[in-house]
């Protein structure tokens, strides 16, 4: 039986790689080789120690602050406290009820604008002043969605042209690690931010 070195940590798991595992949902992108054009065949003891990593790899990535995820629980909060005044405020059962279904609604990401234009049924200043803040979670919410959706899109050459473009630096995406990636990405959006 041989033994393999395997990337155990986003520190060390070259960004290649880890963009490897997800595109071909080949854990073997996880082992130390040096030569990826003839990688060794699976085992069930060399698919179990692989399948272990990448759980604990997997966990570390997620543990990040996830931005959609933020920005939606921002949006449901806003909208929790709109429902909580509108049952404290009102004695119309009506309202109470439009109130949770729109809470409903937004929840499970039916957010239609409609929703969020139809809004004669609220009643106090505090209530359209909640509403306003709701708009402006949802726009950052949605806005979030967006940028992973067209994130995804974008092939790991693209995103090194761009952030070497940005940085005006050179990247091995064989060498450079998972971290080590996040950190420019991060760099490019403050940068851009800046700029803004």
């Amino acid at each position: 039986m041989q033994f393999y070195k395997i990337y155990n940590s986003l520190e060390t798991l070259p960004i290649y790689n880890f963009d490897k595992v997800q595109q071909n949902n080949d854990l073997r992108f996880l082992l130390r080789l040096k030569n990826y054009d003839r990688m060794p065949k699976m085992n069930k003891w060399l698919m179990r120690d692989l399948l272990r990593i990448y759980k604990h790899l997997m966990s570390d990535y997620s543990n990040k602050e996830n931005r959609v995820l933020s920005a939606k629980k921002r949006a449901i909060k806003a909208i929790t406290e709109l429902t909580i005044n509108i049952a404290n405020n009102s004695h119309d059962a009506d309202k109470i009820h439009k109130a949770s279904v729109f809470l409903r609604a937004l929840m499970i990401d039916t957010t239609k604008d409609e929703l969020l234009r139809n809004t004669e049924w609220l009643e106090t200043a505090e209530q359209r002043m909640l509403m306003t803040h709701i708009k402006i979670a949802i726009k950052k919410y949605k806005e979030q969605v967006d940028k992973v959706a067209n994130a995804k899109k974008i092939t790991i050459q693209e995103q090194q042209a761009r952030l070497e473009s940005m940085l005006g630096i050179n990247i091995n995406v064989k060498q450079c690690s998972v971290k080590q990636w996040e950190a420019y990405i991060k760099e490019v959006n403050n940068k851009s931010q800046i700029l803004n």
